[in-house]
């Protein structure tokens, strides 16, 4: 290498190249982990037409798996399905973001997710899912694979280790359910960066390589399934520990942000990247603190930034910023 030639300080990782990308133009859904709902969110702030986690967070592939296809047979929660503890109503199915105090209440949002991811799966271009970990409970009374434990006592569950084949089957059987109401849907699969220390270092690994073969064999046997490297930048590109919270588990929002323009670059179609650019500096004016609001100054910003969003509507006809007028023009 030439003397003053910089040297290279990371390992980049490859992205893919998706033939058929997310964008404005058509609705898609997001499920898994936690990770899903960090980049989801983003795309939701941006205005894209995403549906993030109608379960909530959801970890292993047999409880993504069943939650698919959950959507696709449009079934509903009733009363039986739920259970009290901890002073909440709980579902194993959800996370415990939909656990509530008022049972009712907790069943009627429980059934109104549902349904509206129903509807998603069906119109949606893309499933992004997002897997975050082969380990997984099984509750010993029923037999049945939780998505969350709801911090019932450990000696009601099996832990058990979802090896690649099984999750590969799971998958395979979500896929194909999705495809009986969807035909045309694609499907990008990620692993979670996010460690999963509590299962200890070493199953934390085998683990993620369970998930990956997994992944990696889906896109081998369908057509329109793609992977989408998470895990590998953050564990290659991404290795030193500044790229993570102050847990050491988490990545940190700059590792979440540069994760999510490499997403961006690799899944979403160009139009929509150059329209998303312009949607932020709308969006960041919204999210704009004023030092005054009464002032003649912020008054005036207020008329140019509904100007620009108008006129950034009129101009990306997909876009809907009827939220961001009003707002502003109500300033």
């Amino acid at each position: 290498m030439p003397l003053f030639t910089p040297s290279k300080l990371q390992t980049e990782v490859e992205l893919p190249c998706f033939e058929a990308r997310l964008g404005y133009q058509h609705p898609f859904l997001m499920v898994g982990s936690c990770f899903a709902t960090n980049i989801g969110e983003r795309l939701v702030r941006l205005k894209l037409p995403a549906m993030v986690n109608p379960f909530g967070v959801v970890y292993n592939p047999l409880s993504v798996s069943s939650s698919l296809k959950m959507l696709v047979d449009g079934v509903q929660l009733s009363e039986s399905d739920l259970f009290f503890q901890n002073g909440v109503w709980n579902s194993y199915t959800h996370h415990s973001s939909f656990s509530m105090a008022d049972k009712e209440e907790c069943l009627a949002t429980i059934n109104h997710s549902l349904m509206a991811g129903s509807i998603m799966v069906r119109e949606s271009s893309h499933v992004v899912i997002t897997l975050g970990t082969s380990w997984a409970y099984k509750l010993k009374e029923t037999g049945r694979i939780v998505a969350n434990c709801h911090k019932t006592r450990a000696s009601e569950f099996e832990r058990i280790f979802l090896d690649a084949p099984s999750s590969t089957n799971a998958l395979a059987e979500a896929v194909a359910a999705l495809r009986t109401v969807n035909p045309s849907v694609k499907v990008v699969l990620t692993v979670s960066p996010i460690r999963h220390v509590k299962d200890g270092l070493v199953e934390n690994q085998l683990s993620k390589a369970s998930l990956v073969v997994a992944c990696h064999k889906l896109c081998s046997d369908f057509e329109g399934v793609s992977y989408f490297p998470s895990y590998e930048i953050m564990v290659d590109e991404l290795r030193d520990y500044r790229y993570y919270a102050d847990d050491m588990v988490h990545p940190s929002s700059m590792a979440v942000d540069i994760i999510f323009k490499k997403f961006a670059a690799a899944a979403i179609n160009a139009l929509s990247k150059e329209a998303m650019e312009e949607v932020d500096k709308i969006v960041r004016a919204v999210e704009h603190i004023p030092f005054n609001r009464e002032g003649e100054e912020y008054r005036k910003f207020c008329t140019t930034m509904a100007r620009k969003a108008a006129e950034l509507q009129k101009r990306y006809t997909f876009l809907d910023l009827s939220g961001e007028i009003a707002y502003f023009t109500g300033c």
